[in-house]
């Protein structure tokens, strides 16, 4: 289980919480975001958030992006184990292709010798 102290405390209601405890992740937390198309945005990580932590999305919506991106960390620090990844590895895979560099902006001429 892994704690997270959030810098700012985020209240909904009468409730309020300071820090986060995600749960060692499991296949059955990871159905939180089987009904999402794009994985990588922001629902399906507060959908996966809310199953690891146990805390209402409601509640998660409302963390400062500061905070977010400790939470975002661990998330990929999940997706990584899931997929066999080392986080260098997930990292290099959701990197884009590097753009060539177009020689005439560069100032550099196409003809050759």
């Amino acid at each position: 289980m892994k704690k997270l102290t959030l810098n700012t405390p985020v209240s909904k209601g009468e409730r309020t919480i300071s820090e986060l405890k995600f749960s060692d992740a499991k296949v059955r937390h990871m159905t939180a975001i089987d009904g999402f198309e794009d994985k990588n945005g922001y629902g399906a990580d507060l959908a996966l958030a809310s199953s690891l932590t146990g805390e209402p999305v409601s509640i998660l919506g409302e963390v400062e992006p500061e905070d977010w991106v400790k939470v975002r960390e661990i998330l990929t620090e999940v997706y990584a184990r899931f997929m066999g990844l080392s986080l260098e590895e997930l990292q290099e895979a959701s990197d884009p292709p590097a753009q060539p560099e177009d020689s005439e902006a560069s100032g550099e001429s196409s003809t050759k010798p």
